[in-house]
């Protein structure tokens, strides 16, 4: 075999050698994506479940905030009602004791 035959075999040989790392090397990178995409996606499910959470939590604290308030309506509106009839009551009374003492003559 001649010297320029040898050559011409090894660049054919080294153009293989070539193509073929290439093409691992775009394999390994594609994976590598492939991976990466998976791992993105696990870690937006992960945070939406998080968001979740957290509203779930938030509605929690919110409806709590509710029940308290409206408990506290209902003291308040029982409070100003006992006040209210109190003070009609001694109203009436007052009035009552203005008509009776109010003279019959007049």
């Amino acid at each position: 075999m001649s010297i320029i035959e040898e050559i011409k075999k090894a660049e054919a040989e080294a153009e293989a050698l070539k193509k073929r790392a290439e093409k691992e090397g775009q394999e390994i990178v594609e994976r590598a994506r492939t991976k990466g995409e998976e791992r993105l996606k696990v870690f937006q499910e992960e945070r939406e479940k998080l968001r979740e959470k957290e509203i779930e939590m938030i509605k929690k604290v919110i409806e709590e905030r509710i029940k308290e308030i409206q408990v506290e309506y209902q003291e308040k509106i029982k409070r100003l009602n006992e006040l209210t009839k109190k003070n009609r009551d001694s109203a009436i009374k007052k009035a009552m004791e203005l008509i009776l003492k109010w003279p019959l003559s007049h």
